[in-house]
């Protein structure tokens, strides 16, 4: 998933202020941009407030209120030797699954954010991205709850998200998950070409 508007400069790391110039002289006031341009800026940006918003408290909701673990009932079956007994599957879901999944798009949508202001500052805005930042916001989300799993599954870590203990830490990884979920976005691919790749080189 490529940044949008443009890579960041160079010179970022030595000059903090780099990422944020646009090449214009003292007093130079007036927008670049027609009207028409202008109009699409404006919808977005109002899109990723609503998504801001929705997601903060979202996030806030689950952390807070939702039941620390739900069992859901799936493929019941009667017991052959009790007719009046029914057993299910369980699917155990736990509330720091659904934190993790608005903190992993809050994050996104901080990037996104980022970026609209960024490429409109320094004249890279253009009409053709506004798939990118429309579901980035949303796909943030899924990259958190990706690297959850693989943390809890031991493939990239040791920390188990089913634990309400690290609550606080699961979303913070999260949100950081849809913050940086450019690069994320590789490490998951080469996770994917390491696992894949030795099954297919095995055939």
């Amino acid at each position: 998933m490529s940044s949008d508007g443009g890579p960041a400069s160079q010179n970022t790391a030595a000059n903090p202020t780099a990422g944020t110039a646009d090449g214009r002289s003292p007093w130079e006031w007036q927008t670049r941009f027609p009207k028409e341009a202008w109009k699409q800026i404006k919808w977005e940006a109002i899109y990723l407030a609503i998504c801001f918003a929705l997601f903060g408290i979202a996030t806030a909701l689950a952390a807070t209120y939702a039941p620390n673990q739900l069992n859901v009932d799936l493929l019941c079956e009667t017991d052959v030797a009790d007719p009046k007994k029914v057993n299910c599957d369980q699917f155990i879901f736990a509330k720091a699954w659904l934190a993790c999944y608005f903190a992993g798009s809050l994050g996104a949508t901080v990037l996104t954010i980022k970026w609209l202001f960024h490429s409109v500052g320094t004249g890279k805005w253009h009409q053709d991205r506004i798939v990118w930042r429309i579901f980035v916001p949303w796909i943030g989300g899924v990259y958190a709850v990706m690297i959850q799993g693989l943390t809890s599954s031991g493939l990239i870590g040791s920390q188990t998200v089913t634990n309400s203990i690290n609550l606080v830490s699961v979303t913070s990884l999260a949100f950081l998950v849809g913050l940086f979920s450019d690069g994320v976005s590789g490490m998951l691919t080469n996770v994917a070409n390491a696992v894949f790749g030795t099954v297919i080189e095995k055939k």
